[in-house]
């Protein structure tokens, strides 16, 4: 899946149209967002680590992440609000816990530098 196509398919779960671009630039950013959440989980210890585009379900994880991320911006991280106990609690995260739970993090031994760490 080519950004182009996480960028048409995000569109279709927020708009309900794949061709409404005016929020592209917004939309690219929570994706970005998205790519790096996932790679930090996935590879905590790996800076240059990236998903590629045949993989789709890393890529169709990172739309879904990007939608949550979306959808929770105007909400303030409330979970959920009742009116007349005034009970308002809230996420705990960024991403929900269930699309958290989807990733595996990798493990590996950490491969040493050319350059020697003098500090």
């Amino acid at each position: 899946m080519t950004d182009n196509e996480q960028l048409e398919m995000l569109r279709l779960l927020i708009f309900k149209d794949s061709q409404y671009d005016e929020q592209d630039d917004l939309l690219n950013v929570y994706l970005n967002c998205a790519r790096a959440i996932q790679l930090n989980a996935l590879f905590p210890y790996n800076d240059k680590a990236t998903v590629s585009e045949d993989n789709f379900r890393l890529r169709n994880w990172q739309v879904r992440c990007a939608k949550e991320l979306y959808e929770s911006s105007d909400r303030s991280g409330v979970q959920s609000y009742s009116e007349n106990g005034l009970n308002v609690s809230y996420f705990a995260n960024i991403v929900s816990q269930s699309l958290m739970m989807e990733l595996t993090p990798k493990a590996g031994c950490p491969k040493e530098s050319d350059e020697s760490d003098t500090n």
